[in-house]
């Protein structure tokens, strides 16, 4: 399928980066693993810049805990899934967009099925806040080599000017790196081949509890409430978005 971009909707960046280069974009294909408030910032900045086709991928559903950070986080959308409120609101930027969505919570499998069952997939952008299913994904696109950026910690965090990009080995200020860290070292994986976004603010700790709320998903162990403020996640993913842009322009892909 052609994707014929609307003149009007994407005028002001074929000005900024010239029409064979938007033409580029609005070919290419970028796969999007979580749609918190990072990859939901993500999906925003690829849409608006005529990125043509999405791979979106998440579990969840929109709970009155993602409004100060997601932005399809609204009243009227408590219950859907995150999916199908990002494959709508996608549509609604950039009608001619080829969306496909997953639901399923992410195993070995899973991820193969995706990566597999669909066209080449230019970019990756890792958007997981589970240790689990993050490393699992990972490890998935480096096996298939294809080109990903992953995002390290960003709740417990305020500042938006401590947001970085750069290799996993660069990352001292964060938890969910330092876990992530040590479990690829162990399988021999060299950490400069991963690229991320990360902050060097120091996180706050999370809440400690004991069980799930009635309306979460409920897999694994109780995990803690973390703080969160919508400016860092915001920041990585339009950040992330950003890598994935370039690369599809400049054609550094498979």
């Amino acid at each position: 399928m052609t994707h014929q971009l609307d003149n009007l909707y994407f005028e002001r960046t074929g000005l900024l980066i010239g029409k064979e280069k938007l033409q580029v974009i609005s070919q290419g294909r970028v796969a999007i693993f979580g749609l918190g408030g990072v990859g939901s910032f993500a999906c925003e900045g690829l849409a608006r810049s005529g990125l043509g086709k999405f791979i979106l991928v998440d579990f969840d559903r929109i709970s009155e805990t993602n409004f100060n950070r997601q932005i399809i986080a609204t009243k009227e959308k408590i219950g859907l899934n995150k999916v199908d409120v990002m494959k709508e609101r996608i549509e609604s930027i950039n009608p001619s967009s080829e969306i496909l969505t997953g639901s399923d919570f992410l195993d070995v499998n899973s991820i193969e099925e995706i990566i597999n069952g669909t066209d080449k997939i230019d970019f990756c952008i890792e958007a997981i806040d589970s240790l689990g299913p993050k490393m699992k994904v990972i490890k998935t696109l480096l096996n298939h080599k294809i080109p990903f950026i992953s995002s390290m910690g960003a709740g417990g965090r305020v500042n938006p000017f401590c947001v970085k990009e750069g290799i996993l080995s660069d990352v001292v200020t964060c938890n969910l790196a330092r876990r992530l860290k040590r479990i690829l070292r162990k399988d021999g994986i060299n950490l400069n081949n991963i690229h991320v976004v990360y902050s060097t603010e120091k996180g706050t700790m999370p809440e400690k509890r004991e069980k799930w709320e009635e309306d979460e998903f409920q897999r694994g162990r109780v995990r803690g409430r973390q703080g969160s403020s919508c400016f860092v996640p915001a920041v990585f993913g339009m950040t992330m978005a950003y890598i994935a842009f370039i690369n599809i322009m400049a054609g550094n892909n498979r």
